[in-house]
């Protein structure tokens, strides 16, 4: 059976298990996510180049990531830096540290993070976007390695790879992630719907200035968009760069 196949009548037992359950069963949840991805092992550069140019041909929508470890999952800075444990010293016991979450909401904590950035980024920065351009300005902190919600990716799998195998470990796998973003942005216009402000015209403009007048507001749409900052660093435009963004507001 095809790796396609598989994961159709995989997602279709899912759907059938969810009708099932009881009403307003939440069935897209973080313990869920590994049910819906498929998973296609290779052993070498010929197998990788195989199976990159069969399944994502050049132009088809396709962005990918690379992880050094394969089992990392897909988080943000801002998630990793929020929900991450904290060790206290414990004085009665020093070798038994008191281990607790950080309890800090990423969205909140990514507030305060631009507003310090932007306080001070005129030191550093010649040409800093406008004050309304919060994409950009995201965008901008990510690349000075400020933790944002923005999750790089790249159109080009040569680059994903690159970066999964430089950050590789000995006798560990890796993995190129690979997402369809025309497929993400036609389900985050679809469900979107209730927005009368969201863009249902694919116009990258269109949505960036949706963005900047949303990206902080509670009551978004709980839905991942492809987000392409219009003043892309160069960096980020060499390794055909692109990012993804949620736009919930919802705490993680």
């Amino acid at each position: 059976m095809s790796i396609e196949a598989d994961w159709a009548d995989r997602i279709r037992s899912i759907a059938r298990e969810c009708d099932q359950r009881t009403v307003g069963h939440k069935l897209v949840d973080r313990l869920d996510f590994d049910l819906f991805i498929a998973v296609e092992e290779v052993a070498g550069w010929q197998e990788f180049q195989t199976v990159f140019t069969a399944r994502f041909p050049p132009e088809s929508g396709w962005a990918f990531r690379g992880h050094g470890v394969a089992n990392w999952p897909l988080a943000t800075a801002i998630e990793r830096a929020c929900l991450k444990n904290v060790e206290f010293g414990n004085p009665e016991f020093p070798d038994s540290p008191i281990v607790v979450p950080m309890g800090v909401l990423p969205h909140t904590f990514e507030r305060d993070l631009l507003l310090r950035f932007q306080r001070r980024a005129h030191h550093y920065v010649p040409d800093p976007p406008d004050d309304d351009d919060q994409l950009d300005w995201l965008a901008l902190m990510q690349h000075h390695g400020v933790p944002t919600r923005l999750l790089d990716w790249t159109f080009s799998p040569y680059v994903a790879l690159y970066f999964a195998v430089e950050s590789s470990l000995p006798d560990t796998d890796c993995s190129v992630w690979a997402i369809d973003t025309y497929w993400l942005s036609k389900q985050a216009r679809e469900n979107s719907l209730t927005d009368e402000g969201f863009p249902t015209d694919p116009h990258k403009r269109a949505l960036n200035e949706y963005l900047n007048r949303n990206l902080f507001n509670p009551g978004n749409p709980n839905v991942v968009v492809v987000a392409d900052p219009i003043r892309m660093n160069e960096r980020a435009a060499a390794q055909q760069g692109v990012f993804l963004c949620d736009l919930s507001q919802e705490p993680s």
